[in-house]
């Protein structure tokens, strides 16, 4: 239905065009009117696929979605605030508390509720208090969602959403700034000796003898759309279909981020931006340390990755048993250390 929309505006440009050469002005005005008509029926119909998606995500209602962020930041669960924020109740206030200072002070904050003092007249009404802000920087750092997408999970105007998202950011920037979570410190070898102990403790021992001190994965982060052709191809992702940066991240099994690659073109594919750093890490570590890694980066026995589909498994049972639960193990470890929201955090923090 969509695609015969679209034709019916081409075939009525190409009308306008013909009754404008031919200055047959009531059939201009005709096909003006159709033209009109039928790019109404195509927004509508837009709409309508944006409510379908909605409610097969569980939502009864489109509607329901509006403000979701209020309700979730009222639930004290904090397998709600991962799933919205990737980030769990505590994190998320701690983020909050850090940026209070740097937000606009007439913001009104749950966290302080003394801080916002009685609004002048002509002064402007805030649609979103400061969790509120920073639950929308975050979820757009995270989740890579367009604004038209934020306007209906926290109910306000896309102007709103973007001054929200700039002022968020730079809250975090200055908030985050000094502090020592948001340093990037490689770990020296007795304290990566305690980061496998407390793998082992959370994960079990690996099937191999692996020692697994951290994991790296890599994140977008997207861009304006460069003015020159060149540059769009250089900066477009053809994974993500979208203009971005890359960005890799080594994280600890605490989420603390210890080594980092950032600003890549989002051409380049995690293997060569992870390859400098990765020749870095492999200098400065034992050979009895590894990373936990997806199948993106280059094989190395310093990086073990699960198995990818092609790899042929051993034909000894017991050999392959081993790598299968060994595959497992990995799989687990990098899910549950990996926050991408994290990754984002300190990349503006920086």
């Amino acid at each position: 239905m969509a695609t015969f929309l679209v034709n019916q505006l081409d075939q009525h440009v190409r009308d306008m065009e013909e009754a404008a050469a031919l200055e047959n002005w009531e059939a201009l005005e005709y096909h003006c009117a159709q033209y009109f008509l039928t790019e109404e029926m195509l927004r509508e119909r837009a709409k309508l696929a944006r409510r379908y998606a909605y409610s097969k995500a569980c939502y009864k209602m489109p509607k329901l979605e509006h403000r979701i962020f209020a309700r979730i930041l009222a639930s004290d669960r904090d397998d709600d605030y991962i799933n919205f924020l990737t980030l769990n109740k505590e994190a998320f206030e701690y983020v909050v508390r850090k940026a209070l200072p740097h937000l606009h002070p007439n913001r009104p904050s749950t966290l302080e509720p003394g801080r916002a003092p009685k609004r002048a007249r002509g002064a402007p009404s805030w649609a979103l208090t400061c969790e509120g802000v920073m639950a929308l920087a975050l979820r757009w750092l995270s989740t890579r969602h367009r604004h038209k997408d934020l306007q209906l999970e926290f109910s306000c105007s896309q102007g709103a959403i973007s001054i929200a998202i700039k002022e968020g950011l730079k809250a975090i920037v200055a908030g985050l700034k000094d502090d020592d979570f948001a340093k990037v410190i490689f770990p020296d070898r007795m304290e990566r000796d305690g980061l496998v102990e407390l793998v082992q403790q959370q994960y079990g021992t690996s099937p191999y003898p692996l020692r697994f001190f951290a994991c790296a994965d890599g994140t977008l982060l997207l861009s304006k759309r460069p003015p020159t052709e060149e540059v769009q191809l250089k900066m477009y992702s053809g994974k993500d279909r979208v203009h971005a940066w890359n960005n890799i991240f080594v994280v600890s099994p605490t989420g603390k981020i210890i080594a980092k690659s950032t600003l890549w073109a989002g051409s380049f594919n995690d293997s060569t931006v992870s390859e400098r750093l990765f020749r870095h890490i492999r200098d400065i570590t034992d050979d009895d340390e590894h990373v936990a890694v997806d199948g993106g980066f280059p094989r190395d026995k310093r990086y073990i990755q699960p198995l990818q589909t092609g790899d042929v498994l051993p034909a000894d049972p017991v050999l392959k048993s081993k790598e299968l639960r060994t595959s497992k193990y990995v799989t687990v470890v990098r899910q549950v250390s990996l926050l991408d929201c994290c990754s984002a955090i300190v990349l503006f923090s920086l």
